[in-house]
């Protein structure tokens, strides 16, 4: 189950890969670096676009969709997931629910500065 919902949350809704530069809009939803230049790339800074999921609009910045804020919680989430590697190490450990395990492997990333 956990697996499950790690992976869910980890892909893209465009590209329905792991996330790869992950890029929050103001929404809160967020999409993969390159899919968002995919998704804008007929539109000019400043413009207005859309969220493919909620259709609300955001504006462009100057220097394009990489000038959105980057989802540094959500990489991390993406990066604890590729280093557990293996289904067994995603599978909820008795006593711990899944919130606290995800949290605490965040909390240990950002400890060992692997997260800024």
């Amino acid at each position: 189950m956990l697996k499950s919902k790690v992976d869910e949350m980890t892909t893209c809704p465009l590209c329905f890969e792991d996330f790869t530069s992950p890029r929050i809009l103001p929404c809160l939803h967020s999409f993969c670096l390159k899919c968002l230049q995919g998704h804008c790339k007929d539109e000019e800074p400043g413009d207005d676009a859309r969220c493919s999921l909620c259709r609300a609009e955001f504006t462009i910045p100057q220097n394009g969709a990489e000038d959105l804020k980057f989802n540094f919680n959500l990489q991390g989430l993406v990066d604890i997931k590729r280093a557990s590697g293996s289904k067994a190490e995603l599978e909820e450990t008795p006593g711990r629910d899944s919130l606290e395990a995800v949290e605490e492997d965040i909390q240990e990333l950002n400890i060992r500065g692997k997260i800024v």
